[in-house]
């Protein structure tokens, strides 16, 4: 199984990669637990992708126990994968984002 982290991208994915790592620090995120990055950050992507936004995030440890987190996302560049489960259209739904 490959690690994730930017050399597992292909091309596309580095490009925006360098793009994100090149924008400027706008938000300062305190905290660095799941339910922020599985849906605050998500909805940063999001806007992202739809061109409403063009910054970066910083995140903060406020915890000293966040640390492991914090190195753990900085060995993968500071991706992560996001699994999205739920119902759409009254019907079960699943999505995978890296």
């Amino acid at each position: 199984m490959t690690k994730l982290s930017r050399a597992a991208l292909d091309e596309a994915g580095r490009e925006r990669w360098e793009r994100l790592n090149d924008s400027p620090v706008t938000i300062l995120q305190i905290g660095e637990g799941q339910f922020l990055r599985g849906f605050f950050d998500w909805m940063i992507h999001r806007c992202r992708a739809e061109g409403l936004y063009d910054g970066a995030i910083a995140v903060s440890q406020p915890r000293p126990s966040g640390k492991r987190k914090l190195d753990a996302l900085a060995r993968q560049d500071g991706l992560y994968t996001l699994v999205i489960r739920g119902l759409r259209m009254e019907r079960l739904s699943s999505a995978k984002k890296s």
